[in-house]
């Protein structure tokens, strides 16, 4: 069952993105140009992640003037203030894994 959310934000932090999973208050978002970060749902926090066109295989070209995004669904081992949280990803139509610690490079 798809569910709709409005989330009011009093910045542009959530104009033109898409929610991918959500664990513990954290978002993981997806916007314009394929960028990625995490947003906290109360605090209004932001965490940027780092970029798809960094991810092994990246299935479009780098730098195109077309929003791409390859991700299929994402989740957080544990929430992002901890040392030890990773972010895990489903992208591309094979299935592919990808993970990396927020504020990391893939």
């Amino acid at each position: 069952m798809k569910k709709n959310f409005r989330l009011e934000s009093p910045d542009d932090q959530v104009y033109d993105v898409e929610c991918f999973g959500s664990n513990w208050g954290w978002l993981i978002m997806v916007g314009d140009r394929a960028y990625n970060f995490l947003l906290n749902s109360f605090t209004r926090k932001r965490i940027e992640l780092p970029l798809q066109s960094t991810l092994p295989d990246y299935p479009y070209p780098p730098g195109s003037p077309i929003r791409y995004n390859c991700i299929v669904k994402a989740i957080l081992s544990s929430p992002p203030i901890l040392d030890d949280c990773v972010l895990i990803a489903i992208y591309d139509v094979e299935c592919c894994l990808a993970f990396c610690k927020p504020g990391e490079e893939m």
